[in-house]
């Protein structure tokens, strides 16, 4: 079991487009060396590899859980698959996928195999705990709660459980009853213990104890056994105590976050990467697009490492190294980002976003002319635009040069651009440090009804809130958002290589569609040759056996007859199931060429269009 529910919502169906793929091509290999799977037939000492088609539910069990062992979920899935088809009565195998589903993969399938499992065995130990925590995972802790009660019911309280039970009455801001929950996880000692104090002094702080909220989040950091999630832990006991209305806010924050995106406040954000070893055999395409994904969703440190992967395996790809720029941009390495930024620009000099990208990289690292330079670059190549005016201002009140970040500012339309709060809010701190006090707060006030976001909404409202109440004047506040703090706390996070360029969004959405497809393409030609392979050796191991038939028939030997009799029977459903296979992903890998096709004439002439 993990240590908490880890999968965050809006993650399972993209990773599960990765791992079926990797476990249908797994499936087509038609042997598995056994390891500690001896098989009966063979002697001790032979080591040859088994045909995966002869191991029984038993030795594909043991083989699961071998590679679970080594750290290969993705092919324990690919025997568990095959187990699960052949056996379906078998509890073990179900309970054993869906466990695995749940802690490596997806939730939503882990249920599936779990429902499966209940209904072999309803009373099983352990299944309503891993039921509990999926349903945590996909937003329903009612289902969760029910779930638990069960497992309590048939297996009695355990500290995972009891930390389990306390997140999904969280989640239903049952506070009283998650305190409950969380006092029965023990305080030192055990894995959860730090996560367990550190949850509960939120808690408390929202029952308005905030004293002995803040004892048990202090006393959380010390417990904490995992390096990282200590200091994760750590670092917001700091925010708390730092923060200037108390630690409520820093709790209803954390709290938010978690009933937004379903995970435990201390836990890592972001699905699980993929094991280094399956990074290595993907190409170099799917490594971008892979990495791509990542950094769509926010997982930048994640997205670096298959990026760089790619970079490595095909050097002269400008798009990677674009990407790795953005990635590592957003992972806060800048200057490992102009290096890739700057590799990007000699191979494509006439590629979009680059510029403007390296003018971010260069202004949070203080090189403020250069990313002035940076943007009249990306002007000149793009043709100007808000966000190009955006950044120029933000870089000129860097420098303190209010005049000139003043005209760039004003040059962002005033209403009806995603980008107009921002840019209000900015003239406004720009006003207040020029003097114009009641300018500077008219300013702000129109930022506030422009801006689109409601969570940026609200957070330029209380900035505005603090100015009218006299709590600070409008160059202190200025003074308080200036540098990083400014672009941190109140810079929006800008688009990286979004926004550059005429007709960009068309671009983007026609080049994802296309990385797409020839991702699923490249894919399915890969299982296609496997299955073609498979198909193969199956039809060899029908010949042989149909040799031993003959010659058992000549002999007089009946049970061997048997035996060869069963085992073409078993070759030529898995022949056909194989056949099957093939057609289905025959006319998918049509489509996909289709599409190919269609988005790559669509982008020649949007490049005819923009001259890219």
């Amino acid at each position: 079991m993990p240590d908490t529910h880890h999968e965050t919502r809006g993650h399972g169906r993209r990773r599960r487009t990765f791992v079926s793929s990797a476990r249908l091509a797994l499936l087509a290999v038609a042997t598995v060396s056994l390891h500690p799977v001896a098989a009966q037939d063979a002697p001790a000492t032979a080591a040859a590899p088994v045909p995966i088609t002869r191991l029984d539910t038993e030795q594909l069990l043991a083989r699961a859980q071998f590679l679970l062992a080594k750290g290969e979920p993705f092919k324990a899935l690919a025997v568990l698959d095959l187990a699960t088809m052949r056996s379906p009565k078998n509890a073990d195998a179900w309970f054993l996928a869906g466990k695995t589903h749940i802690e490596h993969v997806s939730a939503r399938d882990g249920i599936t195999a779990l429902g499966t499992c209940r209904k072999l065995e309803p009373d099983r130990t352990g299944i309503h705990l891993l039921l509990g925590t999926a349903f945590l995972n996909t937003g329903q802790p009612d289902k969760a709660l029910t779930a638990l009660r069960k497992e309590q019911a048939i297996a009695g309280d355990s500290p995972r459980l009891a930390f389990a039970v306390a997140m999904a009455h969280m989640d239903l801001k049952q506070w009283a009853d998650a305190e409950k929950a969380l006092s029965r996880v023990p305080p030192t000692g055990d894995p959860l213990s730090g996560r367990a104090l550190f949850n509960l002094g939120l808690v408390r702080i929202v029952l308005k104890h905030p004293e002995a909220g803040m004892a048990a989040l202090e006393r959380a950091a010390v417990e904490e056994q995992d390096p990282a999630q200590k200091k994760w832990l750590e670092r917001h006991v700091t925010m708390a105590k730092r923060s200037e209305n108390g630690p409520l806010e820093v709790a209803s924050v954390l709290l938010g976050i978690r009933r937004k995106v379903g995970r435990s406040p201390g836990q890592p954000r972001g699905p699980r990467p993929l094991h280094p070893a399956t990074l290595a055999v993907l190409s170099p395409q799917a490594l971008r697009l892979f990495g791509r994904d990542l950094l769509r969703k926010g997982n930048a440190h994640d997205a670096v490492r298959p990026l760089k992967l790619a970079t490595d395996k095909a050097p002269n790809d400008a798009e990677t190294w674009f990407m790795l720029g953005a990635a590592r941009l957003r992972a806060g390495e800048t200057n490992a980002s102009i290096a890739a930024l700057e590799r990007c620009h000699r191979l494509d000099p006439k590629r979009h976003g680059v510029h403007g990208l390296l003018a971010q990289a260069c202004r949070s690292s203080g090189r403020y002319k250069e990313a002035l330079g940076a943007l009249a670059e990306e002007a000149a190549l793009s043709g100007d635009s808000p966000l190009i005016a955006l950044l120029a201002g933000l870089t000129y009140m860097d420098m303190e040069k209010w005049p000139e970040a003043e005209e760039q500012l004003r040059r962002v339309p005033g209403s009806g651009d995603r980008l107009s709060g921002s840019a209000l809010f900015h003239l406004g701190l720009t006003a207040f440090e020029r003097g114009r006090e009641q300018a500077g707060v008219t300013l702000l006030e129109q930022a506030v009804r422009e801006e689109r976001d409601p969570e940026h909404r609200q957070l330029l409202a209380k900035q505005l809130t603090r100015v009218k109440e006299g709590k600070v004047t409008g160059r202190q506040l200025s003074a308080a958002l200036r540098g990083k703090t400014r672009r941190e706390v109140m810079g929006r996070a800008l688009p990286r290589g979004q926004g550059f360029g005429p007709e960009a969004a068309e671009w983007a959405r026609l080049e994802k569609t296309q990385r797409e497809a020839r991702l699923q393409l490249e894919t399915i030609r890969t299982e296609l040759a496997e299955s073609t392979a498979e198909l193969g050796r199956l039809t060899k191991g029908r010949q042989e056996h149909q040799a031993d038939l003959e010659k058992a028939n000549a002999d007089g030997n009946g049970p061997g007859a048997a035996a060869a009799r069963k085992s073409i029977g078993e070759i030529d459903e898995a022949c056909r199931s194989v056949a099957r296979y093939l057609a289905k992903h025959t006319l998918a890998m049509k489509t996909h060429l289709t599409t190919i096709s269609v988005c790559s004439k669509q982008l020649n002439e949007l490049r005819k269009k923009t001259g890219r």
